[in-house]
């Protein structure tokens, strides 16, 4: 049997004989996937933290243009002075005026026992007062003051000085925040606000009262005189004296002299102490009567009291001269 018989004729018609036989097909490499690539997050990160610092920025410049810069500057010294310093509410009872109304118009009701009684205004001094720290008194025209007298034919001394202190007892006896002292001559009667004096069995009746915050001023005006009567030779008689307003005259180069009405406190009676100096007082001396014109021997004298009367012998228009 021949060989060639064995082979199939359909499989050789599906030979390809184009092909060169022992030369394999090359495989053609398949195509990777790959995937999308994804946008990084520290990327977007870094994006909206710049975005916002942006805004962040736009909005403080907004604030400080509109609200700040454009608005009036605060006060703040009103601020502090308002927190700091609050406002005081000065007292201006006239506790002093009130009082003495009260006694003159219970004194004047006397009239069906002293048909003739006088309730007067006077200008006597204000009651003592003794300054914070100080040893010594000061008074003054500064208060309220009533002078009660009785000119009836029928009428006891003895009887209408007893009266009339008691009627000015009772209408000071009846203020409770008054304490009551009674003295030798004097009654005193005192507060914080306010200072009352009576006289005691004394004839004519007095009565005086002021406020204890109008004595300020009256110190502040006084003080330098008692200081410079504490280094004096008087100075020992300081603790019981009382000083009133000084009358202050000018002399000559700057000098002057000054006339301080003084009294012992509990006493009747008093003098003009004599003041003189330049920058400075110096007390001089106490007097009840006229200086002799050859008394004021010194410049410095001469200069502060110039112009002043003094006693010479058949001269009774004498004045002190500035000599030396």
């Amino acid at each position: 049997m021949n060989d060639d018989s064995d082979i199939n004729k359909d499989e050789l018609a599906t030979i390809d004989i184009e092909t060169p036989i022992g030369e394999p097909e090359t495989p053609q490499p398949e195509t990777p996937i790959v995937p999308e690539p994804k946008k990084s997050k520290k990327k977007i990160w870094i994006l909206l933290s710049i975005i916002i610092a942006l805004l962040l920025i736009g909005a403080g410049a907004f604030y400080y243009w509109f609200f700040i810069k454009e608005a009036p500057p605060i006060d703040n010294t009103a601020i502090t002075q308002t927190v700091t310093e609050p406002e005081v509410v000065e007292d201006t009872t006239d506790y002093a005026k009130e009082l003495i109304e009260k006694i003159r118009t219970a004194e004047a009701a006397l009239v069906t026992t002293y048909p003739e009684i006088k309730v007067e205004n006077s200008d006597y001094n204000s009651p003592a007062y003794q300054p914070e720290k100080q040893v010594y008194y000061i008074a003054g025209k500064i208060g309220y003051g009533i002078l009660v007298t009785d000119s009836s034919k029928f009428s006891s001394p003895e009887g209408f000085n007893s009266e009339t202190e008691s009627v000015a007892t009772t209408i000071l006896d009846a203020d409770k925040t008054l304490t009551k002292t009674g003295l030798e001559t004097t009654i005193r009667y005192e507060s914080a606000n306010v200072l009352c004096s009576i006289s005691h069995e004394s004839y004519p009746f007095y009565a005086s009262c002021a406020n204890v915050r109008d004595y300020a001023t009256l110190a502040a005006e006084i003080t330098p005189f008692a200081e410079a009567f504490k280094k004096g030779e008087n100075a020992q008689y300081l603790a019981s004296s009382i000083f009133s307003v000084p009358t202050i005259v000018q002399g000559q180069d700057g000098y002057k002299n000054a006339t301080v009405s003084t009294g012992a406190y509990e006493s009747i009676g008093g003098y003009a102490g004599l003041y003189y100096g330049k920058d400075t007082w110096t007390f001089w001396r106490g007097t009840q009567s006229q200086i002799p014109c050859v008394d004021f021997n010194t410049v410095e004298l001469q200069k502060s009291f110039v112009g002043t009367s003094c006693y010479k012998e058949n001269d009774l228009n004498a004045k002190v001269k500035v000599t030396l």
